[in-house]
C-alpha cells in the first residue's frame, strides 16, 4: 500500500512539473516571439525613414536646382518668385521637423509621424512643380 501511494505521489509531482515545463515553455517562446516582433518592427520603421530620408534628399536636390535657375533669371522675373524660394524654405523646416519627430517615435506614434511625413513631403512636392511652372510662365511672358 506504501509502495502505491508512494508511486501515485511520484506520478503527481511528475504531472506538475510537466505543466510548469510546458508553462515555462509557452512562456520563453511567446517572449521570444515578442522580441522577433519588436526587432521586425525596427527594422521596418529603419527602412521607412531610410526611404523617407531618400525621398526629402531628392527634394532638397529639385529645390537647390530650381534656387539656381531663378538665380538665373532677369531681375524682374526675381522679383515676382523669390516669395517662392521663401514659402520653400519654410515648408522645408516643417518637413525637417516631421522627420526628426518620425525618428523620435514610438511604436504608438509612428504612424501618425508617418503619415505628417508624407504628407509634408507631397505638399513639397507640389510646391516645386508649381515654383517651377511658374519659373517658366514668367520666362516666356
Amino acid at each position: 500500500m506504501i509502495f502505491i501511494a508512494a508511486i501515485m505521489s511520484f506520478g503527481c509531482n511528475n504531472g506538475e512539473k510537466a505543466d510548469k515545463t510546458d508553462k515555462e515553455d509557452v512562456k520563453e517562446e511567446a517572449k521570444e516571439t515578442v522580441e522577433e516582433s519588436k526587432a521586425y518592427l525596427k527594422q521596418e520603421r529603419e527602412e521607412a525613414v531610410q526611404n523617407f530620408e531618400k525621398q526629402v534628399d531628392k527634394l532638397q536636390v529639385r529645390m537647390d536646382e530650381l534656387k539656381a535657375e531663378m538665380g538665373k533669371a532677369q531681375s524682374g522675373v526675381k522679383s515676382k518668385t523669390d516669395h517662392v524660394i521663401d514659402d520653400l524654405q519654410s515648408e522645408q523646416t516643417s518637413l525637417e521637423k516631421e522627420m526628426q519627430n518620425l525618428r523620435k517615435s514610438t511604436s504608438e506614434t509612428f504612424e501618425t509621424s508617418q503619415d505628417k511625413v508624407e504628407k509634408r513631403i507631397k505638399t513639397m512636392n507640389k510646391k516645386i512643380e508649381d515654383a517651377w511652372d511658374e519659373l517658366q510662365n514668367e520666362k516666356t511672358e
